[in-house]
């Protein structure tokens, strides 16, 4: 909400806690974001990026990105870092990107281009 406020962005994120790995990571942002609990994350992949914010700071990040499967469960939202979500396929994941990209983070738009083209 911080970083792009008014945009959708992918499911959950955040940073890498001294002493934990890039799964672990993943596994406690999807828990306190979403309220999601789960130990079936399967890894997509890792890149570097490099991101200019609506506010005009760089971000200079590693990416891993993993996705899951989460049926039949209630979301918990963080409400500091997130005042929505809802369930979308990537056609429409896609079509947003493409004929409204000002809604949607760079970091959804860069998974999309990595991983779901």
């Amino acid at each position: 909400m911080k970083s792009w406020p008014n945009c959708w962005d992918h499911s959950a994120a955040g940073h890498v806690d001294g002493g934990e790995d890039y799964l672990t990571a993943a596994e406690r942002e999807l828990k306190e974001e979403l309220g999601v609990e789960t130990d079936n994350l399967e890894k997509l992949g890792k890149y570097y990026s490099e991101d200019r914010r609506q506010d005009g700071l760089v971000l200079k990040r590693f990416n891993v990105v993993y996705r899951t499967k989460c049926e039949d469960q209630d979301f918990t939202l963080q409400e500091s870092e997130v005042s929505q979500v809802k369930w979308v396929s990537l056609d429409e994941v896609k079509k947003m990107i493409s004929q409204t990209p000002e809604i949607v983070t760079d970091g959804i738009k860069a998974v999309v281009e990595k991983y779901y083209k």
